[in-house]
């Protein structure tokens, strides 16, 4: 098999077939909510994107106007769907507004979910407590403006990143030093998993996609990251390429002896 076929084949097993059984979920939720209301039908059919952008647009929605929230949670705990995705994004929100009054408008909403019981804010610190414990994260850019990375700090609040985060987790290794980057794999929203790259410097975790530190080892957990490679910054230097840690994990897996056995891959 040429290298290339082994890796395709490989991000198949570990991502790509999942992407249909994740849809298929999202698509069965969607649904079910157009079915329960006129108004979730209505809110739905004026929701652009896929039925995944649709669900999270529906979901907030739903808690933007305090409206079935106890349905859909009823839903989303049927189908076993996994919560740390909402609150990456809820992270998300709240890290891209420089505006305390947008932050507290999505705060409040957030707290209308019932597995979110409190959000506080210690000095640069959030904590989330919530079904899934206490969460802490800081927003990246003034992580990198107390490292005094004013370029970092910039290029995150300049930037959407969403989506690129092995190119986002090359670039601070790139341009923290002491800084390593772990590519892996995380859980899905239902079933499977996918892969991912953070930056890790000291103990915190660098994720980028939501522009958010967070501590290493709760960001672990929650995520249920599985490391396949860590790269540091005198080897990550020699790469150019946006994607050279998602390829350099695909080779490790390629040259794992139990991983080509499970899959019956040929040298």
């Amino acid at each position: 098999m040429k290298k290339q076929d082994k890796y395709n084949y490989i991000k198949y097993y570990f991502e790509d077939r999942f992407d249909q059984i994740n849809k298929k979920y999202y698509k069965k939720i969607n649904d079910l909510l157009s079915e329960r209301s006129t108004k979730l039908a209505d809110a739905l059919n004026n929701l652009y994107g896929d039925n995944e952008g649709k669900f999270n647009s529906i979901h907030d929605y739903i808690l933007k106007n305090d409206f079935e929230i106890e349905y859909l949670y009823k839903l989303i705990k049927k189908y076993g769907y996994n919560f740390i995705h909402t609150l990456l994004w809820g992270i998300h929100d709240i890290c891209n507004t420089n505006y305390p009054k947008t932050e507290e408008y999505t705060i409040n909403k957030l707290l209308k979910s019932p597995y979110i019981y409190k959000i506080n804010k210690f000095n640069d610190y959030y904590v989330i407590d919530c079904i899934l414990g206490k969460i802490p994260f800081k927003k990246a850019s003034t992580y990198f403006e107390e490292l005094n990375n004013l370029n970092l700090k910039d290029y995150v609040e300049e930037n959407d990143l969403t989506s690129l985060c092995h190119s986002n987790s090359k670039h601070v290794v790139s341009s923290v030093k002491e800084s390593i980057a772990y590519t892996g794999l995380c859980q899905r929203v239902f079933t499977g998993t996918f892969y991912h790259s953070i930056a890790v410097h000291g103990k915190n975790c660098i994720d980028l996609n939501y522009k958010a530190v967070f501590p290493l080892d709760i960001y672990m957990r929650l995520t249920q990251f599985e490391t396949i490679i860590t790269v540091d910054q005198k080897r990550i230097d020699h790469f150019s390429s946006d994607d050279i840690l998602l390829d350099l994990a695909l080779k490790h897996q390629a040259e794992d002896k139990e991983i080509q056995k499970k899959l019956k891959l040929t040298l």
